[in-house]
């Protein structure tokens, strides 16, 4: 108890912010004051208080931890042995490290330039421009220089200037604005490739590899009758069943020329032209239809125009080709016929370029009836 009343003693008279407050503290009298043991050795307990408030005093919490009031201002001097920095200045060890969350709302950051700000990719500052690429499906843009595309690339060029002024098609465009030194006004102009380099379009003229679309013979346009064009595109088939030649798909001479039609009529056993020939020509049969009045044999047949029909037969329809072998064509009942054809497609035709189309029967009756015809 002496180690006590002396230790107390001492804070006491060291203690001048709290004379006013002094106790006499005396062995078993007086004043009673707490005490905490610790190792059989008795500590003063003290309260920390405000000397203008008494009753204001700080509080321990329940592990002997100094408690502080909420919203309390407090002048901290260092954080972990280092002096925090204050203030706008120069960033060092005593800056506080600040984390920004991932979901924090967006917000702007002021930023000024000064001094040489790098933004391209190459070494030499503010030389190199960005690459910039246009791809798509794994296939990526070339850019080159103007008139420098190789054989294998398929490319729009495209020549710009500082101008807008109007642009004349055709030879109205200058030459020179493919060459060194580009003439304004042009934006941009198609280009074909010839082969060799990338062409205008021009329809004649010298300059820039001029392209002459010229004759129309060369691009297979011919007039109506003509002889078809070295050039012309036509519709083909196949010449066989898995055959591997090519052949053109010729029109129906019925569906491209214009078509004659005449009155047939015979009342006596004879030889009549029902169809004359032109020079260099046959003759295709459209339609046909032939009656008789009574029993009778016709048959059809070709031979030298002007003739009557009596030179150098041809038959077309059965063997007949004169009276004495109309017996062997058409064998036709009492008021019997035939009709061929519809004048759409070609049912009869000459094998001699400018033959007539001749007609025999055998018997004197009644025969009438119609052709329809062309000659190509």
């Amino acid at each position: 108890m002496k180690k006590f009343i002396l230790a107390l003693t001492l804070s006491l008279l060291f203690s001048t912010s709290s004379f006013a407050q002094n106790y006499t503290a005396t062995q078993g009298t007086g004043t009673t004051f707490g005490s905490k043991l610790v190792s059989a050795v008795n500590y003063p307990q003290f309260v920390v208080c405000d000397p203008t408030t008494p009753a204001q005093c700080a509080a321990v919490d329940a592990s002997g931890r100094l408690s502080i009031i909420p919203n309390t201002a407090m002048n901290i001097a260092q954080i972990n042995g280092v002096t925090p920095l204050m203030g706008n200045g120069v960033t060092g060890t005593g800056s506080q490290r600040v984390t920004i969350a991932s979901d924090n709302t967006a917000f702007s950051v002021n930023a000024i330039q000064s001094g040489t700000w790098t933004v391209q990719p190459g070494n030499t500052a503010n030389t190199t421009p960005w690459l910039a690429s246009i791809s798509q499906g794994g296939n990526t843009a070339i850019v080159k220089a103007g008139n420098t595309f190789a054989g294998t690339e398929q490319a729009v060029g495209v020549a710009v200037t500082n101008t807008l002024t109007a642009v004349t098609p055709g030879d109205g465009i200058t030459t020179t604005i493919y060459g060194t030194a580009p003439a304004s006004p042009v934006i941009g102009v198609p280009l074909l490739w010839n082969g060799t380099t990338y062409d205008r379009l021009k329809s004649s003229g010298t300059g820039f590899a001029a392209v002459n679309p010229g004759t129309a013979a060369n691009w297979g346009v011919g007039a109506t009758a003509a002889a078809v064009p070295a050039n012309a595109m036509y519709n083909g088939a196949l010449d066989a069943v898995g055959g591997t030649n090519l052949i053109g798909i010729a029109a129906d001479p019925c569906q491209s020329t214009v078509k004659t039609t005449l009155p047939i009529t015979l009342a006596t056993a004879a030889v009549k032209v029902i169809a004359t020939g032109v020079s260099s020509k046959k003759i295709y049969v459209c339609q046909i239809n032939l009656n008789n009045n009574a029993a009778d044999t016709v048959a059809i047949f070709e031979a030298t125009t002007a003739t009557t029909c009596a030179t150098s037969p041809v038959a077309v329809i059965g063997a007949g080709t004169s009276v004495a072998t109309a017996g062997t064509g058409y064998n036709f009942g009492a008021t019997g016929g035939i009709s061929l054809g519809n004048g759409a497609n070609q049912v009869l035709v000459t094998t001699v370029n400018n033959n007539d189309l001749c007609i025999a029967q055998s018997a004197a009756t009644q025969l009438s009836g119609s052709i329809t015809y062309v000659t190509r």
